[in-house]
């Protein structure tokens, strides 16, 4: 299915599994975190997130900085005008998720990360 001017307000939604159980868990805002990466004038990240993203080939990639290595789950949260399907991937690992129209949460999975510092997940259309 190709994305049809899909308006997506998207947080990442990153739970840190740490020492002892406990749980971190941050939303991270697309603005000031994502960019357009290929094909930019089919896509544009502002304050209210991701809009105008009108070209599947568009890939939108958010960079979240890890302070340890450990298991992550990352989710994908927001608000879309239509239907689609995204390919979404973080290290190694694609799939292909469809987005409802209205509000939605959709679970990416949980990762291992070996290693400190910047991570990039990567949004595109399919």
């Amino acid at each position: 299915m190709t994305i049809k001017k899909l308006l997506l307000t998207v947080f990442l939604n990153v739970a840190a599994l740490y020492l002892f159980s406990q749980n971190a868990v941050y939303d991270v805002n697309l603005s000031g975190n994502a960019y357009v990466t290929s094909y930019p004038d089919g896509a544009a990240i502002t304050q209210n997130g991701l809009q105008k993203w009108v070209n599947e080939k568009s890939v939108i990639e958010t960079f979240v900085y890890f302070y340890k290595p450990g298991a992550v789950t990352l989710s994908i949260k927001g608000k879309s005008d239509n239907e689609s399907v995204i390919e979404v991937g973080f290290g190694e690992k694609t799939s292909k998720i469809s987005i409802p129209a209205g509000n939605f949460k959709i679970p990416m999975g949980t990762f291992q990360l070996q290693n400190v510092g910047y991570a990039s997940i990567k949004l595109q259309g399919k």
